[in-house]
């Protein structure tokens, strides 16, 4: 199926009204260092030119010595990189693209697709696009399939957690692959996150905010309890290295048996625990 370009028009807003001769000549389009054939149209101190015809790509918008309608400077020369990209699906009347993300969705994985990528063998396709209601400015997200249907998007990334989940727990994957390999005695380094929850408050929009709303310190005084638990059950299992215990960083370091890591991994309090690979050494100075 052939994609549909969005066809949404590139505006450049300048300080004054523009001279419509000057901008036929200063605002120009390049790919790859190629210049683009386009259209500029000028109303008031609105320039624009359409993207119908454009292929998915990155471009540059070139902008040179702009006149105002008296003939005055208006900008110096700038430059700006744009992408350009297409859907598959159609987004409803009354709505404005103004993003779009493009997913293979695998069995517990997805991958970001470049646009106009076809999802490889073995997985769905499927773009998820943030519009804009253009009159009461107020967004949403549209996903759609390859053939253009209108999907279940969040449904569908549910079900890939939920996969993930059945399969490894609260386990990373690549810790899960690291405790298949290992003898239950063996000693593995991790990483514990507790249990996080987002939190929906709204800041204030009418006054300076001078320090952390009362909602953002109750959410952080919960997980410090559930750090402080989390760290009980190390201590519990006879984790023989544990860092990080009395910081304000959420996670927990810790050094564990194998087989104690899939006890960890059931306890409510964590969220996710995943391998500390300490081979690594942060070079600080450079």
């Amino acid at each position: 199926m052939q994609r549909k370009h969005v066809g949404r028009p590139c505006p450049q807003v300048t300080s004054r009204d523009v001279d419509s001769e000057s901008a036929q000549g200063a605002v120009q389009l390049f790919k790859a260092g190629n210049q683009v054939p386009i259209i500029v149209a000028v109303r008031g101190n609105v320039i624009k030119f359409s993207t119908e015809n454009l292929s998915p790509a990155s471009y540059k918008v070139s902008v040179g010595k702009l006149l105002d309608t008296g003939g005055q400077l208006l900008t110096e020369p700038t430059a700006t990189s744009v992408i350009v990209g297409s859907l598959r699906g159609t987004i409803p009347n009354g709505f404005r693209a103004i993003h779009a993300v493009y997913l293979a969705i695998g069995d517990i994985s997805t991958t970001r697709l470049c646009s106009g990528d076809p999802a490889p063998d073995g997985t769905t396709y499927v773009e998820i696009v943030k519009a804009v209601n253009v009159e009461t400015r107020k967004s949403v997200d549209f996903a759609f399939d390859a053939e253009g249907n209108q999907v279940d998007g969040p449904g569908l990334l549910a079900e890939v957690d939920a996969r993930r989940l059945a399969k490894f727990g609260h386990i990373d994957e690549t810790l899960w692959n690291q405790l298949q390999e290992s003898a239950d005695t063996d000693i593995v380094d991790i990483v514990v996150w507790p249990n996080l929850q987002p939190i929906d408050y709204e800041k204030p929009n009418d006054r300076m905010i001078t320090g952390p709303p009362p909602e953002e310190l109750e959410h952080l005084e919960v997980i410090q309890r559930q750090k402080a638990e989390i760290v009980d059950m190390l201590n519990h299992l006879g984790a023989t290295w544990v860092e990080g215990a009395i910081s304000s960083i959420p996670c927990v370091s810790a050094s564990l048996r194998a087989e104690d890591v899939y006890k960890l991994a059931q306890f409510d309090k964590v969220g996710l625990v995943a391998y500390d690979d300490r081979s690594v050494v942060l070079d600080w100075d450079s």
